[in-house]
């Protein structure tokens, strides 16, 4: 079984942000580390940092719940972050002449279109953590309690 230390991971998502200045790699991988406990408490697990390290080391299911929480959080932020933009003044997208013409971005329309997609990695997390759960539940002994040691 496969095992992902937190800056390959760190990385992981970088790559597919395609490698933006902002959030840096190293921003991306302090967050990761800071929110072990939410990556905790959604998918009841009990991982410790340890030196910039998850302790023990993700897996590929908790990796990729982790990625998702990572990004709903971008999103949401890039979200909020245009739209606070778009209320300072907005960006020029086109000038005509003869009639003298300016049309400008509407930076509320892109936060509309990136919030949808916080949503839906919103909704795509919940269904990694919740298949998480059940790929781990299953039956138990009847002779056993719900530590798992004998009667």
């Amino acid at each position: 079984m496969s095992t992902y230390e937190l800056t390959g991971v760190a990385y992981e998502i970088h790559q597919e942000l395609n490698f933006p200045t902002e959030p840096s790699q190293s921003r991306v991988n302090l967050w990761l580390e800071y929110n072990v406990g939410k990556l905790n408490n959604k998918i009841s697990t009990n991982y410790a940092l340890n030196s910039g390290e998850y302790v023990p080391l993700l897996c590929q299911d908790e990796k990729d719940v982790l990625k998702s929480l990572y990004y709903v959080e971008y999103y949401t932020n890039l979200s909020r972050d245009i739209l606070v933009r778009s209320s300072q003044g907005g960006n020029i997208v086109s000038i005509k002449d003869d009639q003298s013409s300016v049309t400008f971005e509407k930076s509320k329309d892109a936060s509309v279109e990136i919030y949808k997609i916080a949503q839906d990695m919103d909704r795509k997390s919940t269904d990694l953590v919740n298949l998480y759960k059940h790929n781990r539940s299953g039956p138990r002994d009847p002779q056993e309690n719900l530590t798992g040691y004998k009667y």
